[in-house]
């Protein structure tokens, strides 16, 4: 993929400076000068780290709908995950993503690199995948050189977008405390991982060049840019439609108590009603019944009446 891919082929720097990749790979990789400080590698040569370089992404031409999309491209390992800076998709020609992640990772066998992988193209916000792509790193390049492939990534409506990938590899080594072998990979940062932060220099430094690239850079910063700005708007937008569905969400409960407090109301003046009505039937039978006493008493009278005379 041009002339920065084919920069990118070449061997990776040193291992470590002063030509110290060279040295023999014992088991027992002695401390070796770095900066004023001491290298340390994992004693049982069973840690690794992996540069992986997306350089482009193209958009499919059955896909030109999500041209001007901001997405991010993310890395999932394990548990753990490294995302990109935004960019735009371009439906008439590759977006520059240029984002290199560093994973670092331990091997039972260092012969049997086998993990699963899964790169994504995803919103800024992590709302949700538009593609994504399973690999596995047993197929990455096991060693300085860098090996470039194209990665396919897809959806259920099919390819989406296609990933030009560069992968390499070197031993894991770290300043301080010897590097001690863990299998549940993780990505180093270049702000503050030494070996991750020498390899992303070269790595930035072959693939964005003034001299070579022209504008280039340049257009990399204006398309990060827009990809902001097309990030703050999709993220003003979410928030407008959660708001207005929170205030929707609002009025239906208001209007759903409003509706509960009436139905109460009418079911409070439905009961009201029938203990009135039990009320007065009641009234009613007790009149009736001194009615029927009143005249059983006056009946009696006129009998006792009539016996006397």
């Amino acid at each position: 993929f041009g002339s920065r891919g084919r920069c990118l082929q070449s061997l990776l720097p040193p291992l470590l400076p002063h030509g110290l990749s060279h040295l023999p790979r014992s088991r027992a990789r002695p401390q070796l000068p770095l900066g004023g400080t001491m290298a340390q590698f994992d004693p049982t040569n069973r840690t690794f780290l992996y540069i992986m370089y997306v350089e482009s992404i193209r958009l499919q031409p059955e896909m030109a709908a999500l041209a001007n999309t901001p997405v991010v491209c993310r890395w999932y390992v394990d548990s753990a995950n490294d995302c990109s800076q935004p960019f735009l998709l371009n439906a008439d020609g590759p977006s520059n993503a240029r984002y290199c992640a560093f994973l670092v990772m331990s091997f039972a066998d260092p012969a049997e690199r086998a993990r699963s992988v899964t790169m994504t193209l995803s919103q800024p916000d992590g709302a949700e995948h538009l593609c994504v792509a399973f690999l596995e790193l047993a197929n990455f390049s096991v060693d300085d050189n860098f090996k470039v492939e194209t990665v396919e990534m897809r959806n259920q409506a099919g390819v989406v977008a296609v990933a030009d990938l560069c992968t390499a590899s070197q031993q894991r080594w770290q300043e301080g405390a010897p590097v001690e072998p863990i299998f549940e990979g993780y990505f180093a940062d270049p702000a503050s991982d030494s070996q991750a932060q020498r390899l992303n220099s070269h790595i930035l430094s072959e693939t964005v060049s003034p001299q070579a690239d022209g504008g280039d850079a340049e257009a990399l910063a204006e398309q990060q840019r827009q990809a902001a700005e097309a990030e703050e708007a999709e993220r003003q937008r979410r928030a407008r439609e959660a708001a207005e569905a929170e205030e929707a969400e609002q009025r239906r409960r208001r209007e759903e108590e409003a509706a509960a407090a009436a139905a109460a109301q009418r079911r409070r003046d439905e009961e009201e009603a029938l203990a009135a009505a039990r009320r007065r039937e009641e009234a009613e039978a007790e009149e009736k019944a001194r009615e029927r006493r009143r005249r059983e008493e006056e009946e009696a009278a006129a009998a006792a009446a009539r016996a006397a005379q």
